[in-house]
């Protein structure tokens, strides 16, 4: 064993926590508060689990309607009404799947037939260029914030791939044991 202190292992990064989904949630909801100019109301909305069986059943008999998009955004325009953006968020790098999803996808094409601003996505930087693309007023530099909070939740289209360097490959690092045996030898004396 060497007498020398060991480097401190850093401690591993922490877990994420919570479903994909849910942060994504949660970061455009932030993006929301700092990036949109006009007054505004922001809504999201999250079906609960089916436990028992029966859940979505009461859900139902309520009012809450099987693909209702995720979020809401009401912004109050001069001299108009206020207007009204649905998203429906995926996971990150997910897209619907088409029969899974089938509800979603049917009812945003219907609120899109009554005219109304209906989409879905899976970035921050996604709803960003919605609410551009609609005509929400965004404060300077409301894309660039969307990109960075992609590259916190670990957005796939967002984050960069590692490239190969193209320098020499590194040299192998002694193991403790060809240390030991280099300092038996005398070959090695260490630093200083």
């Amino acid at each position: 064993r060497m007498n020398s202190p060991l480097p401190a292992i850093p401690e591993a990064a922490p877990k994420k926590r919570g479903r994909p989904e849910t942060r994504l949630q949660i970061q455009i909801k932030k993006w929301v508060r700092e990036c949109v100019v006009r007054p505004h109301i922001f809504f999201a909305f999250d079906r609960s689990e089916n436990k028992g069986g029966k859940q979505h059943l009461w859900e139902s008999i309520r009012g809450l309607v099987k693909g209702t998009p995720d979020t809401v955004l009401i912004v109050e325009e001069p001299n108009r009404e206020p207007r009204h953006f649905w998203v429906e968020l995926k996971a990150p790098g997910r897209t619907p799947d088409p029969k899974k999803d089938e509800q979603q996808l049917k009812l945003i094409a219907e609120m899109q037939s009554f005219r109304a601003c209906a989409a879905w996505t899976n970035s921050v930087s996604g709803y960003a260029a919605f609410m551009s693309a609609w005509g929400v007023e965004l404060r300077p530099m409301a894309v660039v914030r969307a990109l960075d909070m992609d590259l916190r939740l670990g957005v796939p289209e967002v984050t960069k791939k590692k490239t190969r360097r193209a320098s020499k490959p590194r040299s192998r690092k002694p193991t403790a044991g060809q240390i030991a045996r280099a300092h038996r030898v005398g070959v090695w004396r260490g630093p200083g």
